[in-house]
């Protein structure tokens, strides 16, 4: 997986996009399947923190499109931005919405998705939310019991 991409960027918003690929260049992603229960949004982690609602989705793999984005309050406050631009790579996305603290939490999971090549052969990996919910990294599929990340405060006290 790609370090982070800043897709959009304003007071109400924070995007930052992540691009899925497989190590071998001979493989590329043509499908997927998210193995989490997810929000109505979309998301499988959606939690509010200091600085916003921090929301993390991985997009189903498909055709290059545009993404519109509304914060859970409304009002009209949406951001826009683009997905699955790349060929052979999967997109995902944490966003930040500014105003998004009025939201309920919804979840505080990692994601679990499988990535299908070219040959039908599915790959599972875990999106590991950071603590804090402002990077996610790849990992063991077989972690994926561990449903919560440590919290900020036994983050810092430990």
């Amino acid at each position: 997986m790609t370090g982070p991409h800043n897709a959009a960027n304003s007071p109400n918003f924070d995007v930052d996009l992540y691009y899925i690929y497989f190590t071998d260049p001979n493989y590329k992603i043509v499908g997927s399947v998210n193995h989490r229960e997810l929000n109505q949004r979309g998301a499988h982690y959606a939690w509010n923190k200091d600085s916003g609602r921090m929301e993390h989705i991985a997009f189903p793999k498909g055709e290059r499109r545009q993404v519109t984005y509304a914060s859970c309050v409304g009002h009209g406050y949406v951001v826009s931005f683009t997905v699955d631009d790349r060929p052979g790579e999967a997109t995902a996305a944490r966003i930040r919405d500014g105003m998004g603290r009025m939201c309920n939490n919804y979840s505080y999971q990692h994601g679990l998705m499988g990535y299908i090549d070219q040959f039908g052969n599915e790959s599972r990996v875990m999106l590991r939310a950071s603590s804090d919910g402002n990077t996610m990294k790849l990992d063991n599929p077989a972690n994926a019991h561990e449903v919560e990340p440590p919290s900020d405060a036994e983050r810092t006290s430990g």
